[in-house]
C-alpha cells in the first residue's frame, strides 16, 4: 500500500517492535516528516476497540487535533485503496538493513540501540551507574512503559 500510494521511505524496527518514545526520538533524529503508529495503547479503534492509529508530527510529538481532524475528514472521502499486488517485497526484519523496491526505500533500524542512545542524551549514565554501584548498595523498583509499536511508517521530507 505504501509503495502504491507514493510513499518514498518506510523505517521499520527490528522485528517491527518499537516503543512510542523511541518512535518520537527517531522521527526527530532522522528528520522525517512524521510517523504513523499502529498500537492498541492509544486511540482505540477497530471492532473490539483493541487497535489504534496515531500520527506523530516531525517534532516527534502527537499531531494536534487540527491535523488528526483533517486526516479523519480525508479518510471519509476515500473511495479506493491502492495496492501494488505485483510487487514482491522480501524484507528481513530480524536485523538492521536497507532495501529498495522501485521508488520505495525500506530501512530496518535497531530500535533498542536507538532507545539506548536516546536515554544517553537525557541521563548521565556513568553517574547513574556509579550511584547504583556505590558502597552500601542501592534498591529501586523500575516500571518501564510497556506499550510497543507493531510497525511504524515514516516518509522523508523530500517526498
Amino acid at each position: 500500500m505504501a509503495e502504491a500510494n507514493g510513499v518514498g521511505k518506510l523505517i521499520l524496527a527490528i522485528d517491527n517492535l518499537m516503543s512510542t518514545p523511541c518512535v518520537s526520538y527517531l522521527i526527530r533524529k532522522l528528520k522525517v516528516f512524521g510517523g504513523i503508529i499502529l498500537t492498541a495503547s492509544h486511540n482505540p479503534g477497530g471492532i473490539n476497540g483493541d487497535f489504534g492509529v496515531k500520527y506523530n508530527c516531525d517534532n516527534g510529538g502527537p499531531a494536534p487535533a487540527s491535523v488528526t481532524d483533517a486526516i479523519f475528514a480525508e479518510s471519509k472521502a476515500l473511495t479506493a485503496l491502492k495496492i501494488n499486488t505485483s510487487a514482491k517485497f522480501d524484507v528481513d526484519v530480524s536485523k538492521a538493513s536497507d532495501h529498495k523496491f522501485g521508488n520505495l526505500e525500506i530501512q530496518v533500524v535497531d530500535a533498542a540501540a536507538a532507545y539506548s542512545e536516546m536515554f544517553s542524551t537525557i541521563f548521565d549514565m556513568p553517574a547513574i551507574k556509579s550511584f547504583v554501584h556505590r558502597k552500601g548498595g542501592f534498591k529501586m523498583v523500575y516500571d518501564s512503559m510497556h506499550g510497543l509499536v507493531s510497525m511504524c511508517f515514516f516518509s522523508s521530507k523530500e517526498v
